[in-house]
């Protein structure tokens, strides 16, 4: 959901998900392009910004993960993790990974350490290390455990010894975090004798590192180049396509690793391989072809593979591969000056065993390990299974539009100007004759960082306020910062440019000529005044500072109150320490925070109530503008102390609740500037986006308008606030842009009375769509129905970063 830049600031709370895989060559000393490192410094950017790629997480229900860029011990962020009190038994977080690296710990005393912050926790934290081995007996594991209670403690070490076995196999650590309130785990590491050892790149791991799409795109006779041999690193493991003596076909892969001072063996990914549930427990064999022209330099050892199997988790948001098994092939027939055939086995015995669904998706991850310096060249691998030729085919991928979809595209839709002004014409009177009978039209918008965006809705809004009788605009933005444009449209009073600068994000040129020309429009109808409103919830403290506006400073009761309340907001946590059960314990009696502000704040409403019915007649909008932003504060204080999960659910009604009240003020038709997640009608069955309350509350009266974009650059904002160019990700196949992009520049295409044919069918299904707001996302894009969320899409091809106003 959209995370305005008035909102309440804390650090991001993206998903900590694993990434995909890419073709790249995977330099064991080089961060842009290695196999994936643990990590244990808990740094946000590492492993390509999927800083817990090799390491699993779990919360409790309303708990939460999140990297804190504001405090930590070293390097740029700690690992902060919440979790809520509750009645029954303590709720348990875990951090966890089974894939240390081996090769620097066997044999050794390890110890292992985390470095520990806490505020207001109760429960205990636990860091655990184990290595497992196998014996004549059978497997055996070897564990070792430290354990702390610290209630309010600042950066503490924790730290445990375990014996390595010489012969072990795996190497997992852990921190259980059992308990209550707030923990900040940095710094972790790994010492032999006193020194700590390097972060090492776990193999097999590449992965694990790209888009999930990328998977399956192998080249396994090397014939066609590769999108890493553009950028091979000179001072390590180089790659490079040969066609001098191919063994096959008309090239092969020279991977060439100069002398080199000691150090973990660098490894060039090959790619991976595409595995079913029927496949699990089958014998996979791999052969091919190597060669070492001029043998290894100065000797040393030969060189090896490297295995890993691959699960493959789905979700909305795209899926990500999940790491097995990993395996190694070592004492192969060593590569001579002539092409030398070689081959081992992947044994796939459990693999998928957990596995019931016929579609579910796996992969064996090969990279090819250079122990010694010189060159080794590699050609022609291929697979069986149980003794068969084994070649994939890979999943089906969408097909691209038909040309008779493209064709019944063009006749539906209607061509759309951008350029301001308003004039007049066939397109916006088209979709003007839609809208006549909506008191509310939300219009959307795909990200809040595009100039054409901005322009397309802009020129929309002034042409249904100025030829179409609304009376107004609500932006998704603070009600406070929105007020004053509001007088300026009804009294000319300001200066339009600095009043948007409080509204971070939407001070743009095209908003700035919006907010003049509707002022003159005011002007030249002395009417009824022009509504310029805003419906946000997320900053109490700003509807709380406008609020004191509204009261006399005489008033010591309400000034005495309003004191009270700004100590509470400041003190506010979000979420609550304790769940909050607001559908059956509206009230919230045990809440030291929200019970006192709800009290106070009703002693303000009878205070203003009293007051104005008791003293000389006042303006009854002055009551009601009071009563307003005392709802206000209590929605922003409520929407605060409730868990994300739960939150936005909330957030979403208290916008429709502030959009039907203000139209109804208002009296007559409103656009409702806001992201297309919030304007929809629809998203999932467990999200409640303002557009669905506010259908079912106006029924035809409301409209939504979705906005596409296909392709180009928008301004997005960092999580410290400052605003930088971004680019679109690139049209998937299958996803609605792909269909929509083969029409003219800008159109709008009417959704809520198509009916199904073989030409449209692609819109009556759930497509990818790209889903921003006012961040950049590793993934732009979410599942979406366009037929279910809007009534109309606006589409615009290509957009560039929208400009802010100095």
């Amino acid at each position: 959901m959209r995370p305005g830049p008035e909102a309440h600031k804390r650090p991001s709370q993206r998903p900590l998900m694993r990434g995909g895989l890419v073709l790249l060559l995977v330099l064991a000393g080089l961060a842009a392009q290695a196999q994936a490192y643990l990590n244990l410094g808990l740094e946000p950017r590492a492993n390509r910004g999927q800083p817990l790629a090799l390491w699993g997480l779990t919360v409790p229900p309303n708990g939460r993960a999140a990297f804190d860029s504001v405090v930590f011990r070293q390097g740029r962020s700690s690992l902060r993790l919440e979790l809520p009190a509750t009645e029954a038994a303590p709720r348990a977080a875990y951090l966890f990974t089974g894939l240390v690296p081996l090769d620097s710990t066997r044999g050794q005393l390890v110890t292992v350490s985390v470095w520990v912050r806490t505020r207001g926790w109760r429960g205990t934290i636990r860091l655990s290390a184990n290595n497992t081995a196998t014996t004549i007996a059978g497997l055996t594991t070897q564990t070792a455990a430290a354990l702390d209670s610290l209630p309010n403690a600042d950066w503490h070490r924790l730290a445990l010894q375990v014996p390595v076995r010489a012969v072990a196999f795996s190497f997992g650590l852990s921190v259980q975090l059992r308990g209550s309130g707030r923990v900040w785990l940095d710094d972790m590491q790994l010492s032999v004798r006193g020194r700590p050892l390097p972060e090492l790149p776990v193999p097999a791991t590449a992965a694990l590192l790209r888009p999930a799409e990328e998977v399956l795109t192998t080249n396994w006779d090397f014939e066609r180049r590769l999108p890493y041999l553009t950028q091979p690193d000179p001072a390590a493991t180089t790659a490079t396509l040969d066609s001098a003596k191919a063994q096959h076909g008309r090239r092969y892969l020279r991977l060439m690793r100069p002398n080199a001072p000691s150090g973990p063996a660098p490894a060039a990914y090959l790619g991976a391989l595409r595995l079913a549930p029927r496949q699990g427990g089958q014998r996979l064999r791999v052969l091919g072809y190597w060669r070492r022209p001029g043998g290894p330099a100065g000797g040393g050892p030969p060189p090896s593979f490297a295995y890993r199997l691959l699960s493959y988790r789905a979700s909305p948001q795209g899926g990500a591969w999940l790491p097995d098994t990993l395996g190694t092939a070592a004492n192969l027939p060593a590569p001579g000056p002539q092409w030398t055939s070689f081959a081992f086995d992947v044994p796939m015995q459990g693999f998928f065993s957990a596995s019931t669904d016929p579609a579910a998706l796996g992969a064996c991850a090969l990279s090819v390990v250079l122990p010694s310096p010189g060159a080794l060249e590699l050609d022609n691998l291929t697979f069986t299974l149980d003794g068969k030729p084994y070649a994939p085919t890979g999943p089906p991928g969408p097909p691209p539009p038909t040309a008779a979809e493209q064709a019944w595209l063009r006749t539906a839709l209607r061509p759309l100007r951008l350029a301001t002004p308003a004039t007049a014409g066939p397109d916006l009177a088209a979709l003007g004759s839609i809208l006549r009978s909506a008191r509310l039209v939300g219009l959307g918008e795909v990200t809040h960082g595009s100039q054409e965006v901005f322009s397309l809705n802009a020129r929309l809004s002034h042409y249904l306020i100025e030829q179409k009788g609304f009376s107004g605009l609500l932006l998704e933005a603070s009600p406070a910062g929105c007020a004053a444009l509001g007088d300026y449209l009804r009294t000319g009073q300001g200066d339009p440019a600095r009043l948007l600068a409080a509204l971070e994000g939407w001070h743009t040129p095209a908003m700035l000529d919006l907010v003049r020309g509707l002022r003159a429009y005011q002007q030249a109808h002395p009417g009824p005044p022009l509504l310029l409103a805003g419906i946000e919830v997320r900053q109490p403290e700003q509807a709380l500072a406008y609020l004191g506006q509204l009261v006399e400073a005489k008033d010591d009761f309400a000034q005495s109150r309003l004191r009270q309340l700004t100590q509470l907001l400041a003190d506010y946590r979000q979420p609550a320490t304790a769940e909050l059960d607001l559908r059956f314990g509206p009230d919230q009696p045990r809440d030291s925070l929200l019970a006192p502000l709800r009290r106070l704040l009703a002693e303000l409403g009878t205070d203003f109530d009293t007051r104005s019915k008791l003293g000389p007649p006042t303006n009854l909008q002055l009551l009601a503008r009071q009563r307003y932003y005392l709802r206000l504060v209590e929605q922003g204080a409520t929407w605060r102390r409730l868990d994300p999960s739960a939150a936005e659910n909330y957030r979403q009604a208290c916008l429709a609740e502030n959009a039907h009240y203000l139209s109804q003020q208002a009296g007559g038709k409103l656009l409702l500037w806001a992201n297309n997640r919030s304007v929809a009608k629809f998203l999932t069955p467990d999200e409640r986006p303002m557009g669905e309350w506010l259908r079912a509350t106006l029924g035809a009266g409301y409209l939504a308008l979705g906005v596409v974009l296909g392709q180009g650059r928008f301004a997005a904002q960092s999580p410290a606030g400052q605003w930088a160019p971004a680019t679109l990700a690139a049209v998937r196949p299958g996803a609605y842009e792909a269909w929509l992009r083969s029409g003219p520049p800008a159109f709008w295409l009417g959704l809520s009375k198509l009916e199904l044919t073989e030409d449209n069918a692609w819109l009556f299904q759930s497509q990818l769509l790209h889903d921003l707001s006012y961040a950049d996302a590793h993934n732009q894009y979410m599942l979406h129905s366009l037929r279910a969320e809007f009534d109309a899409v606006l589409f615009v091809r290509d957009s560039t970063p929208a400009p802010l106003l100095p």
